[in-house]
């Protein structure tokens, strides 16, 4: 049996140069500190979109 920690993780993402609420995403994480498990996005439903590869990103930063 696995017994590692389990987190939920809210990102909330924008692109570099869009200012606009409305170009902002609510990702979700919810899994290990180490990016494994499940990530969804509330702007692009059913994708692995750029807005998740930012915030899996950031997570890696956050956690080093």
């Amino acid at each position: 049996a696995n017994n590692r920690d389990m987190f939920f993780n809210l990102f909330s993402v924008t692109f570099t140069g869009q200012t606009s609420v409305k170009s902002c995403a609510i990702v979700s994480h919810h899994g290990e500190d180490n990016g494994m498990g499940s990530w969804t996005c509330a702007k692009d439903h059913g994708v692995v979109c750029g807005h998740i590869t930012k915030a899996w990103h950031e997570l890696q930063r956050l956690v080093q």
